[in-house]
């Protein structure tokens, strides 16, 4: 279903089942956990200018992962879940024939570390990150050769209480 020709809205669904095995060397024993994971995609595309094409996104991702240490002993550890949450943007403009300026904006955020708190687990997945990027496109400079010049800038601030490595990062190339 597409409202206008210079609109295309769509919907997916992912459905991932994973089954991991561990033996350990010299033993008989092995270990199972079972991972299940759905993300669910809308994205909206839209061209309002023959020269312009924007583009929109949403994604959720819930998932969990199943050990036997959930149901083992007195502590049983709980089900690890790691949802996550992610925003997109980009655009395209050609603004010349041989000038094409672009730009994408990523935004991911997941907050399930303090899911574990009453357990105290100290595992789960909380952090917000953001991917910026600009760049130019150009063509004709140089006969056969494509310039592309770009700069982006990447940020990962994660929970403190539950991992380190928080950056910010400026990059061109």
């Amino acid at each position: 279903f597409y409202p206008a020709p210079w609109i295309q809205p769509s919907l997916r669904h992912q459905l991932r089942w994973q089954e991991n095995t561990w033996y350990i060397e010299n033993n008989p024993l092995f270990v199972t956990s079972d991972t299940l994971s759905n993300i669910y995609t809308a994205n909206l595309m839209v061209q309002p200018l023959e020269t312009l094409t924007l583009n929109g996104s949403f994604s959720i991702q819930t998932v969990g992962t199943v050990t036997p240490a959930e149901e083992a002993g007195p502590t049983n550890y709980m089900r690890f879940k790691g949802d996550v949450q992610t925003w997109g943007a980009s655009a395209d403009w050609l603004v010349y024939s041989d000038l094409t300026f672009n730009s994408s904006i990523h935004y991911t955020t997941t907050a399930n570390f303090k899911d574990y708190a009453p357990a105290a687990m100290t595992y789960g997945s909380d952090f917000d990150q953001l991917d910026v990027t600009l760049g130019l496109k150009l063509t004709g400079l140089i006969k056969g050769a494509v310039i592309e010049p770009k700069y982006a800038f990447h940020s990962y601030h994660p929970n403190e209480d539950a991992e380190a490595g928080k950056y910010d990062a400026h990059v061109i190339w």
